[in-house]
Parts: C-alpha cells; sequence; structure tokens
C-alpha cells in the first residue's frame, strides 16, 4: 500500500519546500524540514498522516492560524497521492526554539 517511508519523507519533504519558497520567498528560512511517514506510530494504522517539523527564522506572525489552516489545506491532497489519507500535521518551531527541541524530537523519532 505504501512506497518507502524514506521516499515519502523525502518527497514530502520537497513538497513542503517548494510551496513555502512559493509563500515566503526568502523573507522566512524554513530549515531543516523534518517528516515523519510512519503509520505505526499513528493512532490509528489504517489512517496514517504525516506529520512535519518546520524550523523557521524569520517573523513568526506570519505563520499565524489563516496561514497553518491553509497550508494544511495545500498539503493535504499531496499526502494522500503519497498514500497518507489522514489531514497532514505540521510544528513550526522557531529557529530559537530548535536546539531545545531537535534533541527530544530524535528520542521520539528513533
Amino acid at each position: 500500500m505504501y512506497i518507502d517511508y524514506n521516499e515519502v519523507e523525502e518527497k514530502y519533504t520537497e513538497i513542503i519546500k517548494n510551496l513555502l519558497a512559493k509563500r515566503f520567498g526568502d523573507e522566512i528560512v524554513f530549515d531543516p524540514i523534518v517528516v515523519k511517514a510512519d503509520p505505526l506510530v499513528c493512532p490509528d494504522p489504517d489512517l496514517p498522516e504525516l506529520i512535519a517539523y518546520i524550523a523557521y527564522a524569520g517573523d513568526g506572525s506570519k505563520l499565524d492560524s489563516d496561514f497553518r489552516f491553509e497550508f494544511t489545506e495545500e498539503l493535504w491532497p499531496h499526502a494522500i497521492e503519497l498514500g497518507f489519507p489522514s489531514v497532514p500535521v505540521q510544528t513550526f518551531v522557531s529557529k530559537s526554539n530548535w536546539v531545545d527541541f531537535w534533541p527530544r524530537l530524535q528520542k521520539w523519532m528513533a
């Protein structure tokens, strides 16, 4: 049913990068983008979701709830195309907080 999870993560990361670049250009820098594609960690393995953790540097006020809702709507068809039908989840973390966030994320993803 699913293609290789590493391949899904790479493709989805590229989709996110392209959509963010299209919307913000170089106004906000998004790096790194870490995607988790693993149905076994989802609440319902029959409806797996893609989870993206996105570090950003720039004006975080532009990542308001309206943007996040619209961004999720933009990403959902891509997630479905990759075999992940649930609403995709994105967490935006400021670069200044990423240093503390990343070690905990690595432990969870291991």
